[in-house]
């Protein structure tokens, strides 16, 4: 069942807590300023959640004006990390609902300065997000996102940016504190909790937001002045650690996971044709992508053709470039390396590397991905200099 939003199963759980989580938020007389907002059903779930806002400014750069905006909203088409057109001290409250793990580049950091820059001393700052302890720890990914961040180093950077942190909730409780037993976002099924498993898991992660899902980060703007190189090199330093792990978030649709010599490897039997490594959704930005792979044939070849094709896919899943392996690129029982690159000409979500195997031998992959990116602007500039 679905509810007013579409939504079903932890996703309608997800937007209902998010729901609650807004109803408690600082109350404001004059404006708020929501970073990123789809379409005009936003601002009516804010008002419904939160309450009627005076005047309401969404900063919105990839979803087109909507032509049936509630009285009250303004529409600012711009990047949230340049509020062009939102002057200084005007906002009471910026909220930033689930946008934070979707900006690449520079722009994590644009965006809390230019928080700051329109907000007056005591304004407010909220941000909720994904958890990247948790996502990394479920293979979990969405397209659009580049980076997650922990709730201490959301806690960082805002703090760096010149905000005093006044409160860090959890919304869906993902790891038993007690245990630290990992639980999936929903039932492994698909099928509905029981309803005193949803009340505990929700009210729980109130006071553990290490161990669920999503953190909410509430902030007061602070009288003392942001360390902006302090911030760009704690975001450069978050960036070069998650980024990596981003990268190597990959699924298998045929095949078995087990551990050799300390490596996780997938093992395809002859006779299965398919995925045994595709993924993982990430953001295509412009430029040259490398990926790697490696790969083991167990055993002989039925044929001298393809025993698999290595490919570099887009958001929408148009293969990019492909590479066939042949019986005399891998020798039985040795580990192979095998590359494969294209040029990426525009923006696109939800880009994958993708292993495919045609059942013609035994195929063990390697879970993992090597990517190599040249000219791309995903990255902070801080690490694009140094590499360049």
């Amino acid at each position: 069942m679905l509810n007013e939003h579409g939504l079903a199963g932890i996703d309608a759980v997800l937007h209902t807590l998010r729901g609650v989580e807004l109803s408690r938020m600082p109350q404001v007389e004059g404006t708020m300023l929501s970073a990123g907002c789809a379409g005009s059903l936003y601002f009516r779930w804010i008002e419904s959640s939160y309450g009627p806002v005076k005047r309401h400014i969404g900063v919105e750069f990839y979803t087109p004006k909507p032509d049936d905006l509630p009285p009250g909203v303004e529409w600012v088409k711009s990047t949230v990390a340049d509020m062009q057109g939102v002057e200084d001290s005007s906002v009471e409250l910026v909220y930033s609902g689930q946008n934070f793990e979707h900006l690449f580049g520079d722009d994590a950091v644009g965006f809390l300065l230019e928080s700051r820059r329109v907000l007056p001393p005591g304004g407010w700052l909220v941000i909720d997000s994904p958890n990247r302890e948790i996502t990394a720890a479920l293979t979990w990914t969405m397209p659009e996102h580049t980076i997650e961040f922990t709730p201490s180093e959301a806690a960082d950077l805002v703090t760096l940016a010149g905000f005093d942190v006044t409160s860090i909730r959890g919304l869906w409780l993902c790891r038993e504190p007690a245990t630290g037993e990992l639980y999936p976002r929903w039932s492994e099924e698909g099928s509905p909790l029981p309803a005193e498993e949803i009340a505990r898991r929700a009210a729980m992660a109130s006071f553990h937001p290490d161990y669920s899902f999503i953190w909410w980060l509430e902030a007061g703007r602070a009288d003392r002045e942001p360390d902006v190189a302090a911030l760009r090199a704690r975001h450069a330093e978050i960036f070069a650690q998650a980024w990596p792990e981003r990268r190597n978030r990959l699924l298998s649709a045929v095949g078995e996971r087990s551990h050799e010599d300390g490596r996780e490897i997938v093992s395809v039997p002859a006779g299965i044709p398919g995925c045994p490594l595709f993924g993982p959704y990430m953001p295509f930005s412009p430029g040259h992508y490398r990926a790697t792979f490696t790969l083991r044939r167990r055993g002989k070849a039925a044929s001298r053709g393809r025993l698999a094709v290595l490919d570099i896919a887009d958001g929408q899943g148009n293969v990019l470039v492909q590479h066939p392996l042949r019986a005399g690129d891998l020798r039985p029982g040795e580990w192979t390396q095998a590359s494969i690159e294209c040029d990426v000409a525009e923006l696109t979500w939800g880009g994958q590397f993708r292993v495919n195997c045609t059942g013609a031998a035994a195929i063990d992959v390697i879970v993992g991905v090597e990517v190599e990116e040249t000219g791309t602007s995903v990255a902070p500039s801080a690490l694009r200099d140094s590499a360049g």
